[in-house]
């Protein structure tokens, strides 16, 4: 038999490097013995940590905050070998009574009103549009990772924009030359030099400036205090509350001297001559929407033949309004809906609710009025469980909106009524509505006997969130909103000469209206929202899911 040996012997005369021993074999129970002790250890700190710590083995990082309560029950979220289903996001971040505010199609009604993109027939159309929530809101990037934060390669492939300061188009309202809907005849150049002397006590735009100048404010500074006597901000900065008659306007506007004279008074025995009821005839003819004039004096319309008048007048004058309202229905006696309406106007599809919503006030304080009457509490009951459902109705997207309901079909009128009778109706709305007193028409537009919709609140940037207070910080009112071009020796000259102001500023005195969006431009944000600046993504402006107003209508189940 051949000897062993565990040394190797050297049979040439080449000095190769070679290993003084044979490696040296485990054998079968060795390697089986190793193996145990390897998987042991393994499987105990598999358990340590599955059971003790956060399954930070197999788990691809550390949830965010929101989502922490879920760090050890992975099964919460995922299925076994798949991703994170949006039913499953769902099921936390969407218990709404209503309808699904976080899909594709809820985003894009949030935007437009066009409640026909959340139909079933147009959701099978688009869903393939749909983006899974794990593919914009990505998890287990750490404790403070904000999931809101989504990079701009996530929108790019729909909005094929490339970046901010390159492809992104204009703002709709100026590309579409989009007049602001605010319908006043508002100046504002010669409104900051009444402002200012309401601010500082009377005192002249010469006193006032070389003041405040001495205290060292520059033009700009001054001009601010007039914007901000109007425009007050909200409590977090972001945005601007509504301009309100009683607070902003009533100093100056409709004071208490004001007045309308010598009307035609209304002739019961010949109902369709012109003519508007003093506040006895319309206690004694009696109505839904009345219980003003039952608790007002008839003295306030004083009769002297054949023609009344009313002193004093006030801001939205319950007896002009009746007035017009009873025009109207002898003008355009088909105008449906718009009856329950103060105002009329062109409204968007944004603003639809709006009209709604005034309707079914009118009706609830009819319904209120009725109150006090015995013999007609079942019937008032009914009428409130019907406006209650309306309320309902109203908080649904889904639900059918017809702005036709609401339109004043002055396209229609009574045919009952010749054209000289006519025009001596439509006389009577302008005298009822006189711009010098009661001085209506001094700052709104008049439409079909109807004084127009007054939007306090306008949608510029409907696309976009903006943060006011962000940007104040940095910059003034006039370094961005130059639309309107304000110094001090226009405002001087339009307090002064306003006839002189408008010849000798003609563009600017064109401009000067409530119809001009005296809204930067998309070339004002480019200075500062570059690739060398500010933060230019998406993200900070564009919010995909901005719809808050139905997340706290809980489902309990």
């Amino acid at each position: 038999m051949a000897k062993t040996t565990k040394k190797k012997k050297q049979y040439t005369q080449l000095n190769l490097p070679f290993s003084s021993r044979y490696v040296k074999q485990l054998s079968r129970f060795e390697m089986i013995v190793w193996g145990c002790v390897l998987a042991g250890a393994f499987l105990t700190y598999f358990f340590f940590d599955a059971t003790f710590q956060k399954n930070s083995f197999i788990a691809s990082g550390e949830l965010s905050s929101p989502h922490a309560g879920f760090e050890k029950k992975c099964e919460s979220c995922h299925d076994i070998g798949q991703g994170v289903e949006d039913v499953l996001c769902s099921s936390c971040h969407e218990k709404t009574s209503i309808f699904t505010v976080y899909d594709f199609d809820a985003h894009y009604l949030y935007r437009s009103n066009d409640a026909s993109r959340v139909l079933p027939t147009s959701i099978k159309q688009h869903e393939s549009h749909e983006m899974p929530c794990s593919s914009c809101h990505l998890e287990h990037r750490g404790k403070n990772a904000d999931l809101r934060l989504v990079s701009d390669k996530k929108c790019l492939p729909c909005h094929a924009f490339g970046s901010f300061n390159k492809k992104h188009p204009e703002f709709e309202f100026a590309h579409k030359t989009v007049p602001d809907d605010s319908t006043l005849l508002m100046t504002h150049i010669r409104h900051t030099g009444f402002v200012l002397q309401e601010i500082h006590g009377g005192a002249t735009l010469d006193a006032i400036f070389q003041t405040l100048k001495l205290d060292g404010m520059d033009d700009q500074q001054i001009f601010e205090q007039a914007c901000l006597f109007c425009h007050n901000p909200e409590p977090d900065g972001r945005n601007f509350s509504n301009v309100s008659f009683d607070k902003h306007c009533m100093q100056c506007h409709v004071k208490a001297d004001a007045s309308v004279l010598g009307l035609p008074l209304l002739n019961p025995m010949m109902p369709n001559m012109p003519g508007v009821e003093s506040i006895r005839q319309m206690q004694l003819r009696g109505g839904a929407g009345l219980a003003w004039a039952y608790a007002s004096n008839p003295g306030l319309t004083p009769v002297e033949g054949s023609e009344v008048s009313k002193s004093p007048v006030y801001h939205k004058d319950p007896w002009i309004m009746e007035s017009l309202s009873q025009i109207r229905q002898k003008l355009y006696p088909a105008s449906g809906l718009s009856d329950l309406l103060q105002s009329a106007g062109e409204v968007t599809p944004q603003r639809i609710d709006t009209l709604y919503s005034h309707a079914i006030a009118t009706l609830q304080q009819q319904t209120n009025e009725l109150q006090a009457r015995p013999e007609l509490q079942g019937e008032v009951a009914k009428i409130n469980l019907y406006l209650q459902k309306a309320r309902e109705q109203l908080q649904n997207p889904l639900a059918v909106r017809n702005l036709e309901n609401f339109q004043l079909r002055s396209d229609q009128p009574y045919e009952g009524i010749p054209e000289n009778m006519r025009a001596a109706y439509l006389k009577l709305v302008r005298d009822l509505t006189a711009p010098d007193n009661p001085e209506c028409r001094k700052c709104h537009l008049l439409n079909s006997a109807t004084i127009a919709r007054v939007q306090a609140d306008q949608d510029v940037l409907i696309r976009a969130e903006f943060n006011h207070r962000a940007h104040i910080i940095q910059e003034r009112c006039t370094d961005c909103h130059t639309r309107i071009s304000i110094d001090a020796a226009k405002v001087k000259l339009s307090i002064e000469n306003f006839t002189k102001f408008k010849t000798s500023f003609a563009r600017e005195a064109m401009l000067d209206r409530s119809a001009t969006q005296n809204i930067p431009r998309i070339e004002s944000c480019k200075k500062c929202h570059s690739p060398e600046k500010v933060s230019n993504s998406c993200t900070t402006c564009h919010t995909f899911h901005p719809n808050k107003l139905h997340r706290a209508s809980f489902k309990m189940q």
